[in-house]
């Protein structure tokens, strides 16, 4: 099934915890999205997929809402992470499982999928992930720009949690005036 990217807006928008998690490259990627959403004050949770099948996994019951699980898997087929949707799925928790991947073949029997268009990667075996990151990135960062489009997020929200740096002077400046 494919899901609108529509829809994972309305999930971020109620402000449902996200965890969000993925192995290898993908890893790097969720982490950063994830620094990135919580920066504006979205419930946004990276955790090793490892870690969680060795006692985390009870994160997923500590939340005040339902939290919703993104598995980030270029291939769609990454085992760590399959192991972890189907140990969820069948688990006692309520939570809803999407997979999202750039591999257009992918189907997922424990949830849903968003597919984003694969891109070709620097490398001449199209294996090492380079572009295919930008695109993860760019997938959540243009969901990330609606809600600075629709004033979800104030000034005094960013800067709240950018205290020091250039991002905190250039933004009390902006107020200032």
């Amino acid at each position: 099934m494919k899901i609108e990217k529509y829809d994972l807006e309305k999930v971020i928008e109620s402000k449902q915890p996200i965890v969000l998690t993925g192995v290898g490259k993908s890893k790097r990627v969720a982490q950063l999205i994830c620094d990135s959403f919580q920066s504006v004050n979205f419930p946004f949770y990276f955790i090793d997929p490892i870690d969680m099948m060795h006692g985390s996994l009870g994160v997923l019951n500590t939340f005040d809402k339902t939290p919703l699980l993104l598995l980030m898997s270029k291939s769609g087929r990454t085992e760590e992470t399959l192991q972890l949707a189907k140990t969820v799925f069948f688990g006692e928790n309520n939570v809803k499982i999407i997979m999202i991947t750039m591999n257009p073949e992918t189907s997922f029997e424990y949830g849903d999928v968003i597919h984003i268009p694969p891109v070709n990667e620097v490398d001449p075996l199209n294996k090492l992930p380079s572009y295919s990151l930008i695109e993860y990135q760019k997938f959540f960062f243009l969901i990330l720009e609606k809600f600075f489009q629709h004033n979800l997020i104030t000034d005094e929200d960013f800067l709240k949690n950018h205290p020091k740096g250039g991002l905190h002077h250039y933004n009390q400046e902006k107020i200032d005036e």
